[in-house]
């Protein structure tokens, strides 16, 4: 059972947050580059920014059960010089990081996955951080499970 919610972005951009900080950084949802389904994620980062973060897609408030372990699994790809972007679950009130992984994308989708063990209490946060590399991103199908 998938944990995240709107995963494959089929119900639009429920459900998912958006930072930019860089001008000019685009969001949007497509329907003509998807790996399944009928919708993906684009991101359109026009200039590189100095902390991958300032560019994100994520989703808050996931209630994990502390000493379990989870995975992250994602279908990414790029339309640039295969730059890198970094996923991690972390605590968002004191940053505490319950995972972490730099990712260099390819123009091809590929499957990605991050396994984690959640250490203590609390919510915690999924984020796709792009920010350090201008290019376009496409994400799809995007799961929270157990293994």
């Amino acid at each position: 059972m998938n944990l995240l919610l709107n995963g494959g972005f089929e119900k639009g951009a429920n459900n998912w947050r958006t930072s930019s900080l860089p001008a000019g950084t685009e969001f949007v949802l497509t329907t003509d580059v998807v790996h399944a389904g009928s919708h993906a994620a684009f991101v359109n980062v026009k200039k590189a920014s100095v902390n991958a973060w300032d560019v994100e897609l994520s989703q808050g408030g996931l209630a994990l059960e502390v000493g379990k372990q989870y995975q992250i699994s994602l279908w990414a790809k790029t339309d640039r010089a295969e730059p890198t972007i970094n996923i991690a679950v972390i605590n968002p009130y004191d940053f505490t990081l319950y995972g972490n992984r730099t990712i260099q994308l390819t123009h091809d989708w590929a499957r990605y996955e991050m396994a984690f063990t959640v250490p203590s209490n609390g919510a915690v946060s999924f984020n796709i951080d792009m920010g350090k590399n201008a290019g376009g991103f496409y994400f799809d199908d995007i799961a929270l499970t157990t293994p």
